[in-house]
């Protein structure tokens, strides 16, 4: 079967700079490749607009979109300015 997954934008996939999200579909990730049961294409952001090493990943194919820091840290603060 194959799966898109797109990740909510915050942190990177698989989980570079932590999150629970981004560690849950990480772990998911890690398990598929020992079953093999599924295709999986990950969407995701790149922060620091480097390449990352998913050489691992043999069932799993990601596409990153650069995404700057300081955009997302102004987000960040609007988000929170908004749970308030």
């Amino acid at each position: 079967m194959k799966i898109l997954i797109v990740s909510s934008g915050c942190l990177p996939i698989p989980a570079r700079s932590g999150g629970a999200i981004e560690n849950l579909v990480e772990m998911y990730l890690k398990y598929n490749e020992i079953n093999s049961k599924d295709y999986i294409t990950v969407y995701s952001v790149n922060l620091d607009n480097k390449e990352n090493d998913c050489s691992e990943y043999k069932y799993s194919e990601f596409r990153y979109i650069n995404y700057n820091k300081f955009a997302y840290k102004v987000i960040n603060r609007i988000r929170v300015s908004i749970d308030r």
